[in-house]
């Protein structure tokens, strides 16, 4: 636990006051590297998650991908706007693929749909972080960890 209050969140990309839990959460999932957040509805997972990102774009870290499902999906993107700097590219409908293009090229957070992530499984991604929101309708084992490259303390 001290390891995790110890590790320095930089919210430089962040436009919002994190609660204490949030930034714990935040840490958390950063010196983890690999978890599953499992907070209470309302408690801000989404904001934690935001919060992680935009520490990582501080670390030079440029892409990212949000998997939801595609009633979030413009939820996602509506709350990385209004509380990061972080450049959100929708991947589904009719932009789709204008969309993961420019993400390609400039960085920033695609946010796919469970099909959109199948459909895009395909290695060409640069993907430096991945939030699955309800990992369990991707079909992954609830046990098995995220990943980022980014070792505590970067």
């Amino acid at each position: 636990m001290e390891r995790i209050r110890k590790y320095p969140l930089d919210t430089t990309h962040l436009h919002a006051t994190l609660r204490g839990y949030q930034t714990y959460g935040a840490k958390f999932m950063l010196a983890q590297k690999k978890m599953i957040l499992g907070d209470e509805m309302g408690l801000g997972k989404t904001m934690q998650s935001i919060a992680a990102l935009a520490h990582l774009k501080a670390k030079d870290k440029t892409h990212f991908v949000v998997v939801c499902p595609a009633s979030v999906v413009i939820n996602w993107g509506c709350e990385i706007e209004k509380f990061s700097d972080l450049a959100v590219f929708i991947a589904h409908g009719v932009a789709r693929e204008e969309n993961v293009a420019r993400w390609k090229a400039e960085g920033g957070v695609a946010i796919v749909t469970y099909d959109g992530a199948r459909l895009y499984g395909d290695g060409t991604w640069p993907i430096d972080a991945i939030i699955a929101e309800e990992r369990k309708r991707l079909g992954l084992d609830a046990s098995a960890p995220v990943d980022t490259d980014e070792k505590p303390g970067e």
